[in-house]
């Protein structure tokens, strides 16, 4: 049987990736020119006095570079290290993150006109957490763990089957 952890979690740390690689370009293309010209978006920094504080975080790019590289860069690149290294924790990180991206983008729809790129990075939000949470259930089955020591009444009624399997097949003991 094909293992589906290891199919989402393929699909996960592209996505993870994608994401997380895409924001730090974001993020570096703000800190290397923070009007926004490298990244087309200069047209935008009258969009930002709308928000608190705007007189102080948004009268260039520099604080929404260090937030898209905070929120979006780096968690998406730490999840992808533990999905490879098999740790379940990178598949709870990776929840986090779509649901980060996907308040970001809920922000950025509010603030900014529609556009293209928010609309695809909204949907890959839901992608992303839906992704993770396969990953995650698919980890949890896969990695069931059982122990007799925690089951005390295990053949003390005869008139009683006990089996120990996941609705999948992952069957440690049958009893």
């Amino acid at each position: 049987m094909k293992s589906r952890y290891n199919i989402t979690s393929k699909l996960l740390i592209f996505f993870n990736l994608f994401i997380g690689l895409g924001a730090i370009y974001g993020s570096t293309m703000m800190f290397l020119e923070p009007d926004g010209h490298l990244l087309r978006m200069e047209a935008l920094l009258p969009y930002f006095e709308a928000l608190p504080l705007h007189e102080y975080l948004y009268h260039d790019y520099i604080f929404p570079g260090i937030a898209l590289l905070l929120i979006n860069g780096i968690p998406n690149l730490i999840s992808s290290y533990f999905i490879i290294k098999k740790k379940n924790c990178g598949n709870i990180i990776s929840m986090v993150s779509g649901v980060l991206l996907n308040l970001w983008i809920i922000i950025q729809l509010v603030i900014f006109p529609s556009n293209f790129l928010s609309n695809t990075y909204f949907i890959f939000s839901f992608i992303q957490f839906f992704l993770a949470f396969m990953t995650f259930v698919f980890y949890s089955q896969e990695h069931m763990v059982f122990d007799l020591n925690n089951y005390k009444n295990v053949n003390k009624n005869l008139k009683k089957a006990v089996v120990f399997s996941s609705r999948d097949g992952y069957t440690k003991l049958i009893a």
